[in-house]
């Protein structure tokens, strides 16, 4: 699991990145502003990412334990002698 946050982690901060440019607004004021700006601006987009990663981590273990469950109850009784 943690390989796989990892690997969602390095997409989806390299494809935001990606995104992020001086043509945006936003973007360019907080750039602007400075060393904070910027630093503020890698913190929340950062924030979002590893937000973003665990919740699909823990989207696929809900899945992951929901089919156990499911199987478990498939499984077939033990006879009582």
């Amino acid at each position: 699991m943690t390989s796989l946050a990892t690997t969602q982690q390095a997409q989806m901060s390299s494809a935001r990145e990606a995104l992020l440019t001086t043509a945006d607004p936003a973007a360019a004021t907080t750039v602007d502003s400075g060393f904070v700006g910027a630093y503020g601006l890698y913190s929340v987009m950062q924030n979002d990412v590893l937000t973003q990663a665990y919740s699909d981590v823990f989207l696929i273990g809900g899945i992951a334990s929901l089919a156990g469950m499911v199987l478990a109850f498939l499984l077939p009784g033990r006879k009582r002698e």
